[in-house]
């Protein structure tokens, strides 16, 4: 009875082991060989030896035990972060302020397309002594560029969270497809089990009706039972990952809008800059820091550069209006689900 008992408690630490990943084959053999080994141990078993059946069922409703265990307690650590992470509107609200105010500090970075400036510039000349709309746009260029860069670094500290927020979810996902495996390896195990046992009978009708009913009271129903927790655990997992995929690729939308954005916007910054400095010259800004009397002339901007400031805005512009409907939408995606 002994080495009967000890015969089960290496089978069940060699089914929780040596998992085969390499091709679907050679798992296929390595299941195949543990479900013989059971096979074998079980139909050792003389029906009247009431204490090793009992010792087989034991060791029959372990199998998985440990698996589970350890998938609980890493689901159960998953779950709140989960939860906070989809259901976080305060993040959400966040980012699409930040584009909102990026929007609309990179629309004041625009400058003027006439000398007159608009209804806007014409109105903000009433209560300014500069002569021109063109004057009003240089003299504040600074102070904008000053908010747009402030904005940008806004973005990149949000961006650089929901980088890390990934990285921690990718680990995390690592190592709970780890223990997925672990389980499906167990559950695989337990259906062949099944499935050769049904095969041991089916095509052995001279097999003794005492060993038959020993299995079919005994023994298979506790399988059934654990193939059944084991699916309804495999399927827990599987939403889960399903979770964790939902939570990066949103990430990931928006990491990739956000830098795209920042990427537009460091355009236009580097335009508009090399309009005001290739056109006045350090000096001609410094002194206009110093001497308000100068008045800069629109003429002297080629339509060409100009309008190649305006694409460029405009071009930052449409991209954040891009990434915040991609964010909104990829949010709107997680709650529905």
């Amino acid at each position: 009875m002994k080495d009967k008992g000890r015969n089960f408690d290496e089978l069940l630490k060699s089914s929780g082991q040596g998992m085969v990943e390499s091709t679907s084959l050679t798992k296929e053999k390595h299941l195949l060989r543990l479900a013989n080994d059971w096979i074998d141990a079980l139909l050792s078993i003389e029906c009247s030896d009431l204490g090793v059946i009992d010792d087989a069922k034991n060791i029959l409703m372990k199998l998985g035990k440990k698996e589970q265990a350890e998938f609980w307690q890493l689901s159960n650590a998953l779950k709140q972060p989960l939860q906070r992470l989809m259901n976080d509107t305060h993040s959400t609200d966040r980012v699409n302020d930040l584009l909102q105010n990026m929007q609309h500090k990179i629309l004041k970075l625009k400058p003027p397309k006439k000398n007159n400036g608009g209804l806007k510039a014409m109105f903000l000349l009433l209560f300014s002594w500069k002569q021109s709309a063109w004057q009003l746009w240089l003299e504040n260029y600074h102070e904008l560029k000053k908010e747009v860069q402030t904005s940008s670094k806004e973005l990149a500290a949000e961006k650089a969270q929901l980088e890390r927020e990934n990285q921690i979810l990718s680990d995390e996902k690592a190592e709970l497809k780890n223990q997925l495996m672990k389980l499906e390896h167990v559950f695989d195990l337990l259906v062949m089990l099944t499935e050769k046992i049904n095969e041991q009978f089916n095509n052995h009708s001279s097999s003794k009706e005492e060993i038959v009913s020993l299995f079919e009271h005994e023994f298979i129903p506790i399988l059934h039972e654990r193939i059944s927790d084991l699916q309804q655990q495999l399927l827990i997992g599987r939403q889960t990952l399903m979770t964790i995929d939902l939570i990066n690729n949103q990430n990931l939308t928006q990491v990739n809008g956000i830098g795209q954005a920042l990427q537009t916007t460091a355009s236009a910054l580097d335009v508009t800059a090399g309009l005001v400095l290739a056109k006045q010259g350090r000096q001609a800004l410094d002194k206009l820091e110093k001497n308000r009397k100068i008045s800069p002339n629109m003429s002297a901007i080629s339509t060409l550069e100009l309008e190649k400031v305006q694409q460029s805005i405009d071009d930052a512009l449409q991209q954040i209006e891009g990434t915040r409907k991609a964010y909104n939408e990829s949010t709107l995606d997680a709650n529905k689900a």
